[in-house]
């Protein structure tokens, strides 16, 4: 994706705000509305820049991906934070999920089935979060709702764990 000077900056700042080539959280300023701007505004995703000139030909700085919002993670026992979770529920017939970290040790997964969902869907979506986050114990809980935020947002990723 093009960044467009002009228009904002793009930073992608580590948990020390150094400027950074991995993945870290998106911070933005917006250059066009002069009565109330947006300076560094972090917007709550985390994505990488790339410094190299895009294929196209374009020069402009180019964002190499988002992976999330910077509150969507997991901490693991060993202290590594997992973004981007969304992978373990590819091609299940889910409706939606919600994954909710209790502890260093627990994890709550939510599912809104389909009718074509069967119990060997659960034990793929369980291993799957398994060989992301290690080992955990892991909670399946078939619903037919997931709970909304009180202003009315779906949280994929609910993690109770600082």
């Amino acid at each position: 994706m093009h960044i467009s000077p002009e228009v904002g900056l793009i930073e992608i700042l580590d948990e020390q705000e150094n400027m950074t080539e991995i993945v870290a959280n998106i911070v933005a300023t917006g250059l066009l509305n002069a009565d109330m701007p947006l300076i560094r505004y972090e917007v709550g995703d985390r994505g990488q820049a790339n410094n190299n000139q895009c294929q196209c030909g374009r020069i402009l700085p180019v964002l190499n991906k988002v992976e999330g919002r910077a509150n969507d993670l997991i901490v693991t026992k060993d202290g590594r934070n997992i973004f981007w979770l969304n992978p373990i529920f590819n091609d299940m017939p889910i409706i939606e999920a919600q994954i909710v970290q209790t502890s260093l040790e627990h994890i709550l997964i939510r599912i809104v089935p389909t009718s074509n969902y069967i119990a060997i869907n659960g034990k793929t979506i369980i291993k799957r979060l398994l060989d992301r986050v290690g080992e955990m114990n892991v909670e399946l809980e078939l619903i037919e709702h997931i709970p909304r935020t009180t202003n009315g947002k779906f949280r994929a990723v609910i993690s109770h764990v600082q």
